[in-house]
């Protein structure tokens, strides 16, 4: 009897959470959900009826994670605004504030349900202490699980979290026994460079393959920037590295300004002196003209210059000569009385030219007959006597002279004696342009021409100078070069 109840009582199966496979499913959830893969039999309990499920285990997870629900957090709900919901904290609106961007989509939907239960208008359990604040409290939440559910607004936003701490310990701080302890944190916080996109996704080799590649890739950029934001920290050569080359960056500037600088000076410096140069050039130019201008026709003023010499040394000769005859025809001043002068012409027609021993025979004529006074000699007789000839001929003399001198130069007149007179002067030419000589010897017109020369026109005392090189007065020498420059003017003429 027993065998047949017993044979006919149904069999129960009992299955008992435990074993390396119970682990292995716990674990494989765990990741799926992204929550830290601790030591599965630190979480053991006997099987029964007390045995905790999956969802107990991360509700307990979940509840040493979330921020406390407390008076403190819900003063912070009343005082947000909807119309400022984008410069909210969202982490700390959703009870995050401890995970921020380590919380995974599933922490942040049970967040979400938590704050739904507890704070939504109709059936919150806190509706009542919310009040009025309560609609604005709950729209800043929906606003805040919005957000974190997109991934792109999620991760723009990370990228901007203002709470997020980029301290890193310095390197004095650091050693071998402190070494994780110190920088543990640090390389925690800053691992959030993730691969963009899970390969286990792909539905084939080739998608995973191709995926990998794109994290590779994406995970190297962000490998080396942040590396780099770290090294640069830390590493105290890189601080004298770049130290060192933030000077030289400034001493190349500085010799590039000062290159720049050089050749700037340089160039107004050429410019300075072309237009110096240019100056003098200009200025050299003027006094050129300025003496081209007061000696032009230099030819015909070397022409004029030598007729001048000549006519003055004619002038002297004359000069000379009448003074003689000045001297024979003066009567007393040569001892000469006007019978003597009676006495030679008769003595002369008595014995003409040709008789023998004439001159001696004339004197004696001069003295028989006239025997007061000293007794002339035969040497002072035949120089009256040709003083007297002299005189006779020098009108018809003269007119032949300034025929010849015309024909030559017909600007320029001849000096002739004249028989009233024994003052000299200039015979006019034939168009009436000649030229007194004045008073000026040939010594003193050669002077003259040589100051003109020597003493440029630009000096301001040239006229004084010549003036006292040639012993004449300033106007004197001035009167000169005109009468020069019009003698000029005539012949261009």
């Amino acid at each position: 009897m027993q065998v047949a109840i017993y044979g006919f009582q149904n069999r129960v199966k009992r299955v008992e959470d435990a074993g390396i496979a119970y682990e292995l499913n716990i674990i494989l959830d765990r990741l799926a959900l992204g929550l830290p893969t601790e030591p599965i039999l630190k979480n053991y309990r006997r099987p029964g009826k007390d045995s905790p499920t999956l969802e107990d285990l991360e509700a307990e997870e979940d509840e040493a994670l979330f921020d406390h629900d407390c008076d403190g957090y819900r003063k912070y709900l009343s005082s947000l605004c909807p119309k400022t919901w984008r410069e909210q904290d969202h982490y700390k609106v959703l009870g995050l504030s401890k995970l921020r961007y380590r919380a995974t989509p599933g922490q942040i939907k049970t967040a979400y349900r938590q704050k739904v239960l507890r704070y939504h208008p109709d059936k919150g359990k806190y509706k009542e202490q919310l009040g009025q604040q309560g609609n604005d409290a709950f729209s800043c939440i929906q606003k805040a699980y919005e957000l974190m559910c997109e991934e792109d607004k999620r991760r723009a936003y990370d990228s901007i979290d203002p709470d997020f701490d980029e301290e890193i310990p310095d390197a004095s701080q650091i050693n071998a026994k402190n070494f994780f302890t110190k920088l543990g944190p640090v390389f925690e916080r800053n691992a959030r460079y993730l691969d963009a996109e899970d390969k286990s996704k792909g539905e084939d080799r080739y998608e995973r393959r191709e995926i990998e590649k794109q994290n590779k890739i994406e995970r190297e950029k962000l490998r080396k920037q942040d590396s780099k934001r770290i090294t640069e920290e830390l590493d105290p050569r890189i601080v004298l590295f770049k130290k060192e080359d933030k000077q030289k960056k400034e001493n190349e500037k500085d010799r590039k300004r000062l290159e720049k600088q050089k050749r700037e000076d340089e160039r107004k410096a050429a410019e300075m002196e072309e237009e110096r140069k240019k100056a003098e050039e200009e200025e050299k130019i003027k006094e050129e003209k300025k003496k081209a201008d007061s000696l032009s026709g230099l030819t015909e003023y070397d022409e004029v210059v030598a007729l001048l010499t000549n006519t003055a040394k004619k002038d002297a000769s004359s000069k000379a000569t009448k003074k003689e005859q000045t001297e024979v025809i003066g009567g007393k001043e040569n001892g000469w009385t006007d019978e003597q002068i009676s006495l030679l012409i008769k003595a002369a027609n008595v014995f003409p030219a040709g008789t023998s021993r004439r001159w001696a025979q004339v004197t004696s004529y001069i003295n028989d007959h006239h025997r007061d006074g000293v007794p002339k000699t035969e040497k002072e007789v035949i120089k009256q006597a040709k003083a007297q000839a002299a005189q006779v001929t020098a009108p018809v003399d003269a007119s032949k002279t300034q025929g010849q001198k015309e024909t030559a130069i017909d600007s320029v007149g001849a000096p002739v004696a004249s028989s009233n007179s024994t003052t000299t002067a200039a015979a006019p030419t034939s168009n009436g342009s000649g030229i007194p000589l004045d008073d000026w010897s040939t010594d003193e017109q050669m002077k003259f021409e040589n100051a003109l020369k020597t003493i440029p026109g630009s000096d301001p005392k040239r006229w004084e100078k010549i003036a006292e090189a040639t012993g004449k007065t300033k106007k004197e020498c001035i009167q000169r070069y005109k009468k020069i420059v019009e003698m000029l003017k005539a012949r261009k003429a």
